[in-house]
């Protein structure tokens, strides 16, 4: 197995906030600039939403939950619309999380005879292209098709496996990161040509 683990940190931390839904928001939605690099929400049911705030990454173990929620309303209150909302319904504490972002991948390859490492254990990545879970199944579905395919576990496996997985992960490592230099050097940068990228790569059977 690998054990090239270099776990970079890749200069954002993102304030993480389950909070209630405004009935405005129907869908997924990002706001570049502002007080942070940017900032979006998700609905996850009827009634609530999952919203985020990425800045520059700071130590804020030390902050108190009062705090924590100063912070994250004065941050929020550079965002309008159902942002209005959203930061009035920030009341718990607990609901809230900041969170410093890394990423890794380990060289090829994952296995050491029949142990073998899949999703975030081989590679993790900023979640700015929210591809963190598919690409964990990705990994699971080849090997499982891999394993059913073929009658031993020898190095032949190993090798297919590595060479299905590894570069397809590599470029969606290296294009989340790309989003994070845009956002911490205040870029655009080609979002679109990027996501249409990543698109059609995985748009593309593992």
């Amino acid at each position: 197995m690998g054990v090239s683990l270099d776990i970079v940190p890749v200069g954002l931390g993102v304030w993480r906030i389950f909070a209630s839904r405004p009935a405005e928001v129907t869908r997924a939605e990002l706001y570049y600039g502002g007080r942070c690099s940017s900032a979006g929400y998700t609905p996850t049911s009827r009634h609530s939403l999952y919203a985020y705030l990425y800045e520059p990454v700071q130590d804020r173990r030390s902050l108190s939950p009062g705090e924590q929620l100063t912070i994250v309303g004065d941050l929020a209150s550079s965002y309008h619309g159902p942002w209005d909302a959203i930061r009035e319904s920030m009341t718990d504490p607990a609901r809230i999380h900041y969170a410093v972002l890394e990423s890794h991948l380990l060289d090829a390859p994952w296995n050491r005879g029949r142990i073998v490492l899949i999703g975030d254990a081989a590679h993790t990545f900023p979640p700015t292209l929210a591809q963190g879970a598919a690409m964990a199944l990705e990994d699971a579905a080849v090997l499982a098709e891999l394993l059913l395919d073929e009658e031993n576990l020898d190095d032949e496996l190993w090798a297919t496996f590595a060479e299905r997985r590894q570069e397809r992960v590599r470029a969606i490592v290296d294009w989340s990161l790309q989003l994070c230099r845009w956002q911490l050097d205040g870029e655009r940068g080609d979002v679109a040509g990027l996501t249409a990228r990543v698109t059609r790569l995985v748009s593309q059977p593992a």
